[in-house]
């Protein structure tokens, strides 16, 4: 009776975890028509081919930003703003150079059905005609999680395996475009175990060493990729080491902690870091392309903070106070504009 009900209960959890996933695919699917461009400026199919021309973001929750923030005081109210990567990157174009377009499609819901998001996510992608793509941790659930690549809860290890091909295998469209590609290997999250993630989410030691061996193979054989160690960097912030990334050194003494209370994402100042890490690796690929990110930690924050502090000032700025809301009732005036949604 007991196995009985343990099985019902497993059975209703996949259930309800797929029926999410496939709500969300829909979304997916319905907005895919029309990308989402975080700075000024359109792709176009003549637009100058820099490798930093239009730069697109695809994966799971570090690059969407989880738990990442800023700080600010608007009119005296304290104020929190999300922060994603592509935030950061945006904050951090050095000035003078020309602006590129950033295009952000990762999603924080990539672990509820890694085949059905990372496909939308990448068929978003395509359409900006990318110069430069960022799946820092776009492989990362076709590893780790309970799901299969038929949307069934992971039986044996070597699913695991089957799921990481088919990661690799929607990644094949951004290769036939020929830019720079950037993948991380997979970190070893055993300190996340109980914080963010269950045991049964983490391949076994065995399992992960052949999944980062499959990836180090892909990787390999195509010139287009560059593939970011994301597992060492890990390793190190971890057992509370510093890491030495685009020529600064990474510490928590210097910077405050690089990861967040759950292990698993990294903070700002880590977020930081790893986009600093992977702009070091598409430089070294790339040495005739100059990078227009500066990611200083202090500047970028400080420029992030200006951003966020400027939007949310405007909006506070522009919206009617009830007096004034009342006289634009008025048939004598024109009608009051509505204030813009803040971030």
């Amino acid at each position: 009776m007991l196995f009985d009900l343990e099985c019902m209960t497993r059975r209703l959890v996949s259930s309800l975890v797929l029926l999410s996933s496939l709500c969300f695919a829909v979304l997916v699917s319905a907005q895919s028509a029309a990308p989402e461009v975080q700075e000024s400026g359109q792709p176009t199919a003549d637009s100058t081919r820099g490798i930093f021309d239009r730069v697109t973001i695809i994966g799971a929750s570090v690059s969407a930003g989880f738990g990442v923030s800023v700080k600010f005081e608007v009119l005296g109210k304290k104020e929190v703003a999300h922060v994603d990567i592509a935030d950061i990157l945006i904050a951090s174009v050095r000035e003078g150079a020309p602006c590129p377009v950033i295009s952000s499609y990762a999603s924080g819901s990539m672990f509820f059905n890694p085949p059905v998001v990372g496909k939308g996510e990448i068929e978003r992608a395509l359409l900006t005609k990318p110069t430069l793509v960022l799946a820092l941790d776009f492989l990362f659930w076709h590893a780790y999680g309970l799901m299969d690549r038929n949307c069934e809860s992971i039986g044996a290890e070597s699913e695991r395996l089957d799921l990481l091909e088919l990661g690799l295998s929607r990644l094949e469209p951004l290769l036939a475009l020929g830019v720079p590609l950037l993948i991380g290997d997979l970190p070893d999250m055993q300190d996340a175990v109980g914080r963010m993630i269950s045991q049964t989410q983490v391949p076994h030691p065995e399992t992960l060493a052949l999944l980062n061996a499959r990836i180090k193979e892909w990787a390999a054989a195509h010139s287009s990729v560059c593939l970011l160690p994301l597992g060492e960097w890990n390793r190190a912030l971890r057992e509370g080491e510093s890491v030495t990334l685009a020529g600064r050194t990474w510490s928590a003494s210097d910077f405050g902690p690089l990861l967040q209370s759950d292990r698993l994402h990294p903070s700002l100042a880590g977020s930081i870091a790893l986009l600093a890490g992977s702009m070091e690796v598409v430089q070294l690929a790339h040495p005739e392309s100059e990078s227009p990110f500066v990611l200083e930690p202090k500047k970028v924050e400080a420029a992030l903070i200006a951003s966020k502090l400027s939007r949310k000032s405007a909006a506070a700025s522009e919206k009617p106070s009830p007096a004034s809301a009342a006289s634009t009732a008025s048939p004598a005036l024109p009608a009051a504009t509505a204030s813009p949604p803040t971030p």
